[in-house]
């Protein structure tokens, strides 16, 4: 529902609305995001690092990804969003938001892009392709097409859609919109409303 109200208020079609997922693991993002009718998908096989500094990061009208956990990949990631001023929404473990450089990252020119914690029902659970990395577990559930099933962290996302919401007019729709259509899923405004006892580190 975020991506439908989101290409609403940009005034686009689903099919339109531009989807970036900077991180590419097996291509798979493109395939699930169409069989929700978003197909304007740019997820390829290059280096999101040189994009951003060459400063050829394809246009696009929000960032969609699960990117790797590493605090490296996370900090940079973070930086880009705040600094980039589009929607974002963000699949990432809990202890992101504990971290000591996550607050710092939304300085005041970016405080609107501040976001929002969608916790979803029950833990997420990946599917990591074939020989992408080793898993010492050999009583993990594996797949022939799809990988080794995992879940190494408790994860959500973590969203804005700032410019094109303003995070009170959000959150506002969302608990509008989850007691129209009984969604589990739960919105929450601040890290120390969360579910979960986060780690400060």
């Amino acid at each position: 529902p975020l991506l439908d109200r989101l290409a609403r208020l940009l005034g686009k079609a689903k099919h339109e609305l531009s989807i970036y997922d900077p991180y590419y693991c097996a291509g798979s993002v493109k395939r699930h995001l169409t069989t929700l009718r978003f197909p304007n998908v740019y997820n390829e096989c290059e280096d999101f690092y040189s994009k951003v500094k060459e400063g050829s990061v394809p246009s696009h009208d929000v960032v969609v990804t699960n990117p790797p956990y590493g605090e490296e990949h996370v900090r940079r990631l973070l930086n880009f969003c705040a600094s980039n001023r589009k929607p974002f929404l963000l699949c990432m473990p809990d202890y992101v938001c504990g971290k000591n450089f996550y607050l710092p990252t939304f300085t005041e020119a970016a405080l609107s892009s501040l976001p929002v914690y969608l916790f979803p029902k029950s833990r997420y659970m990946y599917w990591t392709p074939h020989g992408l990395r080793e898993v010492k577990n050999k009583k993990s559930h594996r797949n022939l097409c799809l990988g080794i099933r995992t879940s190494p962290f408790a994860s959500f996302w973590y969203i804005s859609l700032s410019p094109a919401v303003k995070r009170s007019s959000l959150i506002k729709w969302w608990k509008k919109r989850k007691k129209k259509d009984g969604i589990e899923s739960e919105l929450f405004d601040s890290i120390d409303s969360l579910p979960i006892t986060i780690t400060k580190s």
